[in-house]
């Protein structure tokens, strides 16, 4: 049988207080203000690496479109004085909520950071400290592991710093696409595949460890799988005609793929570890294609246009109950859900009445649709971030070229370019554990 192996980089993560969340913000109420927030550099730690840790966590909290990040120029407090605690009526001067600090030393080409969160009305003691050591090199994750650890106090939902996103790409002066990996912020580019063929629609693993995606490596359009560290790819499923849009299920055992072995499209369940048909789910004269699995296994959308047009469908898992979700537009595609648990909500492409394409979401419990981008090129190809917080996405806004953006779930706050060039079919994977 085919195996992976899998090397991984432990960090040594110590919490010296167990603080459960308070759930300050409200993240499913898109006109919240943002929480005002202090991050100063730490005159207690070398000046280049405090900065980076700043920077870093700056961005983290910025783009997570919840966060005011008070500029350092309106601080009021002596830092050098302070150290890593804090005088509440300083920093209530500038307008903070809170207040991040931390303290970091380079040993022997480790480092060693403990962060520190305070809230300014709740005095002068942390309510949140975290303390991470690791290689040097792994500065950006003990980092990101700690933006995690805030926005979960916040808000007592997963965050998504430590995740990677996979992506299509055809880089200029090559022939061929391939499938890359990135940070969630678009930083440690790392290619995937590197073959003679087109490879295309990645799709992560529940636990992040592997990649399922469609190859031509064989001139025919077959599933493989691949680790996440790019080892020799296993071809899954080769049955005749197209092997596209693997969907993991939740427990990652089996994987939902649209098979055309006669003749259209049509949804089927594989297993995961043999590419044997499970089940057939749909069986029509129509184009059945893209499957998505919910993340409770429960459910699995598709597109079909067995309505005349392209359109989001719902299903159970055993192929009954089955609905039509889109009623807006003629022309719908790529559905995926979120892993918000709290909520049964889509995200898929829509075409507008002027032909331009645009993310759209809608909540099953609500019947509601919410376009998160308008009237900004074309954007297509959405997938939810760990915890359902952000979205991933193709657009074309960048004089016509393809980019990776992300973007807050209720699309009030920035789009962040995250990857710029001819980029296509994000999948934002697992947090890194």
């Amino acid at each position: 049988m085919f195996r992976f192996v899998i090397v991984s980089i432990f960090f040594l993560i110590v919490s010296p207080t167990i603080v459960h969340a308070r759930i300050v913000l409200d993240i499913n109420n898109a006109q919240r203000s943002l929480y005002p927030i202090a991050i100063p550099t730490s005159p207690q730690s070398a000046p280049t690496l405090t900065q980076k840790i700043t920077d870093i966590l700056s961005l983290n909290l910025m783009i997570s479109g919840w966060f005011d990040v008070i500029a350092p120029d309106a601080f009021l407090a002596d830092l050098t004085q302070e150290g890593v605690s804090i005088r509440p009526d300083h920093w209530k001067d500038t307008g903070a909520y809170g207040v991040i600090k931390h303290r970091a030393v380079i040993k022997d080409k480790r480092i060693s950071v403990t962060f520190y969160l305070y809230e300014i009305d709740q005095g002068t003691q942390p309510v949140l400290t975290r303390h991470y050591s690791g290689p040097l090199t792994t500065l950006r994750t003990l980092t990101h592991r700690w933006s995690n650890d805030v926005l979960f106090y916040y808000t007592g939902r997963e965050g998504f710093f430590t995740s990677r996103i996979a992506f299509t790409v055809k880089k200029p002066g090559q022939r061929f696409k391939q499938i890359y990996t990135m940070d969630f912020d678009g930083n440690y580019v790392h290619p995937i595949t590197n073959n003679r063929s087109h490879n295309i629609l990645p799709a992560w693993s529940p636990d992040g460890k592997y990649i399922a995606f469609t190859s031509y490596m064989r001139a025919t359009p077959d599933l493989y799988i691949t680790s996440r560290i790019h080892t020799r790819s296993k071809r899954l499923s080769q049955y005749n005609g197209m092997n596209t849009g693997a969907s993991w299920s939740p427990d990652g055992h089996s994987i939902a793929i649209t098979l055309s072995k006669h003749g259209n499209p049509e949804i089927y369940i594989i297993d995961s570890q043999t590419g044997l048909i499970l089940k057939r789910l749909t069986t029509s004269p129509y184009n059945d294609t893209s499957p998505s699995w919910s993340s409770d296994g429960k459910y699995i959308a598709f597109v079909s246009n067995r309505t005349g047009a392209p359109h989001i469908f719902v299903m159970h898992k055993d192929g009954t109950n089955l609905r039509r979700i889109s009623l807006e537009g003629s022309y719908n595609t790529t559905p995926t859900w979120s892993p918000n648990p709290n909520a049964r909500i889509l995200a898929y492409t829509t075409k507008n009445k002027h032909g331009r394409f645009n993310i759209a979401t809608f909540n099953l419990d609500t019947n509601t649709q919410t376009i998160i981008t308008n009237n900004q090129g074309n954007n297509e190809e959405p997938s939810f971030s760990p915890g359902g917080h952000m979205i991933a996405f193709t657009s074309s806004r960048n004089q016509g070229q393809s980019g990776i953006y992300i973007t807050a779930v209720h699309g009030k706050g920035k789009q962040w370019l995250i990857y710029k060039g001819n980029a296509t079919q994000a999948d934002w994977g697992p947090n890194e554990r």
